[in-house]
């Protein structure tokens, strides 16, 4: 995971905020995977009646496909490649 967070960043953020932003963004991921894997035991329990294992599949592909869309969305509406400096808001 570490690879991908830096290869994408190392294109599209400025190199004065590059390190800063892979740092971030590792820790964030670390973060809320951490979270995602004590959450899903309490929220979909082998142990339940009625367990489906293919819910967590499906909750975590529309995570990812809804991030996937508002980092498509953002970078229209605020593009990370700018040609001016780097300013946040």
């Amino acid at each position: 995971m570490r690879w991908s967070h830096a290869g994408y960043l190392s294109e599209h953020i400025p190199e004065d905020l590059r390190a800063t932003a892979i740092g971030c963004s590792i820790t964030i991921a670390g973060i809320g995977g951490t979270i995602a894997s004590w959450s899903s035991d309490y929220l979909w329990s082998p142990a339940a009646p009625g367990f489906q294992s293919s819910v967590p599949f499906i909750v975590a592909a529309m995570i990812g496909l809804t991030g996937g869309v508002i980092l498509f969305v953002s970078d229209r509406l605020h593009p990370i490649r700018g040609s001016g400096p780097a300013t946040f808001g």
